[in-house]
């Protein structure tokens, strides 16, 4: 059986939202409520401050509450945002539209409040587990948006991958040659990480239109073990004298770099890398050609999209960041 309090709760945003309080209107006082629903003060004043926290009122002091603006009453739920998400999207948000941060294996506790008009979600580069999750909300809310994730089915912002890697594999060509033999070493297949699989996709997509295959492939565990390292020099060992490899995970790239430095090649000269996975905390060498993702952009247009009053379908592609190894010059 539902609650008095949220007896009064629905009744109060079913009124607000038919218009029959429109904005800026009072609401009905503290003993109407309580007079109306047999409540004592306590539950009346809960279900006030529960609209109030929600953004559906507003109060005056002396004066009574308001119906506030429907802009007021939009909320944002960022789910599972990584601290660079916070450090660049919630500046954006901060006194123009209230926000909350959710994890999403809470989401189905507050689903009423999640699907209430007004909300919009924003994932923050979602797992695929949380994909069950997110198509279930897609049929209640309106405005739910990911980042850093490519989906037909919902609102998204993204790096173009395949288009970055075919940039990349252009760099490497201009410096070692269109010939030069193409090998990829990949972490072990992650339902939990499908875009490392999405990237390698990609790579081949892009290196089969130029009419090219790949000599060899390997997937070896990128967890920095010493059994990685000996697969590593193994795999390594069956290599051409010079090659490029196509790296998607940095860890892996950094195990590449130093078991091969270790086996005497030379970066640059006896091979190139081309790596999807670059951030700040990678230092470049020469002979990598690195994608990094424009983290920031994606940021600024989920703010974007979430402050329109009405936000707009959105299925936006953004350019990678291309850094290459000082031994390439202005190639």
């Amino acid at each position: 059986m539902i609650g008095k309090t949220n007896l009064i709760i629905n009744w109060l945003t079913a009124e607000i939202e038919s218009g029959n309080f429109a904005v800026g209107a009072p609401l009905p006082t503290r003993i109407e409520i309580m007079n109306r629903f047999g409540v004592a003060r306590a539950t009346a004043d809960k279900a006030i401050a529960k609209l109030r926290a929600d953004g559906h009122i507003f109060g005056r002091r002396g004066a009574g509450t308001f119906v506030a603006a429907r802009s007021s009453r939009n909320r944002v739920f960022l789910v599972n945002p990584s601290q660079e998400c916070l450090d660049y999207l919630t500046p954006l948000l901060n006194g123009k539209i209230a926000y909350e941060i959710v994890q999403s294996d809470l989401l189905e506790s507050i689903f009423e409040r999640i699907t209430r008009p007004g909300t919009r979600i924003i994932w923050d580069r979602p797992r695929a587990c949380d994909k069950g999750l997110i198509l279930k909300l897609n049929k209640c809310v309106p405005y739910q948006l990911v980042i850093n994730r490519r989906d037909p089915n919902l609102n998204f912002i993204t790096t173009d991958t395949q288009l970055g890697i075919g940039k990349g594999i252009d760099v490497v060509h201009k410096k070692m040659g269109d010939d030069i033999p193409w090998v990829v070493v990949s972490p072990p297949v992650n339902p939990q990480c499908f875009f490392w699989a999405e990237r390698e996709v990609f790579f081949y997509q892009e290196l089969n239109a130029l009419g090219r295959l790949v000599t060899l492939s390997k997937r070896i565990d990128y967890g920095g073990s010493l059994a990685t390292a000996e697969a590593m020099q193994v795999w390594i060992n069956e290599l051409p004298k010079r090659f490029a490899v196509f790296i998607p995970e940095r860890e892996l790239v950094r195990t590449f770099l130093k078991v091969s430095s270790k086996m005497g090649l030379v970066s640059g000269k006896d091979f190139c890398i081309l790596m999807t996975d670059r951030d700040d905390t990678f230092d470049m060498a020469p002979g990598i050609v690195a994608l990094e993702q424009n983290i920031v952009s994606m940021f600024y247009e989920a703010a974007t999209w979430a402050l329109d009053e009405a936000p707009k379908k959105l299925k936006k592609l953004i350019s990678h960041k291309i850094h290459k190894g000082e031994f390439y010059g202005t190639a």
